[in-house]
């Protein structure tokens, strides 16, 4: 599999799990009314106009730098049980696809941007014993205790009732595994990966800062769901309806739009299915634009 993005001997690439008209606008998004006219303009990689729902993918992300690797978000997971059809008991090649980038067995460091049931998945795997085991077997998972506690106290009862017990089958068993390490953010995974504290779709939300270790500079900004749609490039204010903190979430949004538009840095977002290097440039008017970007190399 060719590299989504190379810089010296770093390299990204992106594992597309699903892609789908997903979500009812009006499920994803609260008072969208007034943007209507912005919906309709969407391209068909970004809206189905037919049924009023908003095209979106399901992605992770490979880092591979100096024999480091490093696996960021892991999607839904296949034959998981979970309440919404469009993800139960899935059956995609994302294990397959990762092969092509790397054995799993070599994978030093999986990271969750955060702990929603589409990007923990693929943590763990069905076992011959009928259960779920680590599906990266020497790599550490890295978790913060402000998402930990979310996940274990009483507010994440309404996640699991309406999507399934992810925690059960793609957390647990890799605390169970030893395989786990909760650390402090910000945390420098590698001299190429930094976890970043980016607080909003959950408590304790990051993003993920890919560096090229011989400059020091930030190659690429894996974004988890601090963004979710090209919608929110024009309208940072708009917040999903499953953000746990919505005002936070808008705060820390616009902070990384600000700081992708004055570097011109990409955003690798991954429920985004349009643009998979999300260059984004200042509209002028306080919002944001989506940019050409260069592609690194």
């Amino acid at each position: 599999m060719r590299p989504l993005l190379t810089a010296g001997d770093t390299e990204i690439y992106r594992i597309e799990e699903s892609r789908s008209a997903m979500l009812p606008v009006e499920e994803m998004f609260v008072d969208t009314d007034p943007l209507r006219p912005r919906i309709a303009a969407l391209g068909p990689d970004d809206y189905d106009a037919s049924t009023d729902r908003l095209v979106m993918a399901s992605s992770s992300y490979v880092v591979r730098s100096g024999g480091f690797v490093a696996v960021v978000d892991t999607g839904v997971g296949n034959g998981k049980p979970r309440i919404r059809d469009m993800w139960n008991g899935l059956a995609t090649t994302w294990l397959e696809q990762l092969a092509a980038i790397v054995d799993p067995a070599e994978v030093d460091v999986v990271v969750n941007t955060h702990l929603h049931c589409d990007h923990v998945g693929w943590n763990t795997a069905a076992d011959a014993a009928g259960g779920w085991s680590p599906t990266f077997p020497n790599a550490r998972y890295l978790f913060n205790e402000l998402d930990r506690a979310f996940i274990t106290g009483p507010s994440a009862r309404g996640m699991f009732e309406r999507n399934g017990d992810f925690w059960a089958d793609s957390i647990e068993p890799v605390f169970l595994a030893g395989q786990a390490d909760v650390v402090e953010l910000p945390h420098r995974a590698s001299p190429s990966v930094v976890l970043e504290h980016a607080p909003g779709d959950t408590p304790g939300h990051m993003v993920v800062r890919v560096l090229d270790p011989a400059s020091g500079s930030t190659v690429a900004i894996i974004s988890g769901d601090a963004l979710h749609h090209v919608l929110q490039v024009a309208e940072p204010g708009l917040s999903s309806s499953f953000c746990s903190m919505r005002e936070v979430a808008e705060s820390t949004r616009r902070a990384l739009l600000e700081e992708c538009a004055a570097t011109g840095v990409p955003m690798l977002a991954g429920h985004v299915a349009s643009h998979e290097l999300l260059y984004v440039e200042s509209d002028g008017e306080g919002g944001f634009a989506i940019a050409e970007g260069p592609r690194l190399s």
